[in-house]
């Protein structure tokens, strides 16, 4: 009966969880005190209810897949508009989303992560006629992922791609992406990812998408 309760318990955080951030606007850039507390309490007592995947979440069957950022508590990730840095560095570019794509192949011996940001234009701009960014519809980061020795989700990113061409991430772009570089997994199911930073207090909510 304990554990069915758990599971129940469990199953109620997560939705009340993806609930509260249906009303949390810009995946927290925005937040309430009040939301944001009440986010981290409902993050603190999943992780008390414990991970179904436990710490062997790289194994998990729920990992493959993509998943949504639907929250953070990341100042540097809001202060860049995102992962990229493409908001930070063009007033006229928005990146309003962010999915993360993991894949997971023993038998081939390699893990790979992408990090894919649809590029919009605020209303008016001509950016994509002056910027080059003309056919340009999202930018994706190439990643390869591993386990660090104390759990942390370790993610390298290699190269950087949009509108045909490929680069390697440097500078503000590379500083940028190091927000998500070493994060522990302290929840995760089929339907939600929770990462912690090495940073106190900063944490990443995914939903699968």
């Amino acid at each position: 009966e304990g554990e069915e309760e758990g599971e129940g318990g469990e199953e109620d955080l997560v939705l009340e969880l993806l609930e509260l951030l249906d009303e949390v606007p810009e995946r927290g850039a925005r937040v309430s005190a009040e939301d944001a507390a009440d986010v981290s309490q409902i993050v603190s007592e999943l992780e008390e209810e414990g991970s179904p995947a436990g710490p062997d979440w790289h194994l998990s069957d729920d990992l493959p897949g993509a998943w949504q950022l639907r929250y953070t508590t990341s100042k540097a990730f809001h202060r860049n508009g995102g992962l990229t840095g493409y908001a930070a560095d063009f007033a006229a570019v928005e990146t309003p989303q962010l999915t993360m794509k993991i894949e997971r192949r023993a038998e081939a011996g390699y893990r790979l992560l992408s990090f894919v940001e649809p590029l919009s234009l605020r209303e008016g701009s001509i950016f994509s006629l002056l910027g080059g960014l003309a056919g340009v519809d999202a930018v994706t980061a190439d990643c390869s992922w591993s386990v660090g020795s104390a759990g942390q989700l370790l993610v390298r990113a290699d190269r950087l791609s949009a509108g045909g061409r490929n680069w390697e991430p440097a500078d503000k772009q590379a500083k940028a992406l190091r927000v998500l570089s070493a994060c522990t997994p302290v929840f995760l199911d089929d339907s939600l990812l929770v990462l912690r930073a090495q940073l106190e207090g900063v944490l990443f909510v995914f939903e699968k998408l």
